[in-house]
């Protein structure tokens, strides 16, 4: 147990800059949803996606910012692109 928490403190020490920037542009994604700056959230969501890549996080309010912008239907059009880039990651 005592490794474990070893290793959880160092890789916390080691990523506190980059997790409290993603913990940053999170909060400014949710703050321009709350404001319906859409394109400012879509911005803010490329970003976080060049900086950490892809993410559940990321596919999950990627998913729902294309259904609160542009409908249940534009949703749809970004499940098989996901699918296609999932899948290149995964090989």
């Amino acid at each position: 147990m005592a490794n474990e928490i070893i290793w959880a403190v160092t890789t916390l020490l080691l990523n506190g800059k980059r997790i409290k920037n993603f913990v940053r542009l999170k909060e400014l994604f949710e703050l321009a949803i709350l404001s319906n700056d859409k394109v400012n959230a879509t911005s803010i969501l490329s970003e976080i996606n060049d900086d950490f890549g892809w993410s559940v996080w990321y596919m999950q309010n990627m998913l729902a910012n294309a259904q609160y912008q542009d409908g249940v239907e534009e949703k749809g059009g970004w499940q098989p692109f996901m699918m296609k880039k999932y899948m290149r990651t995964c090989s």
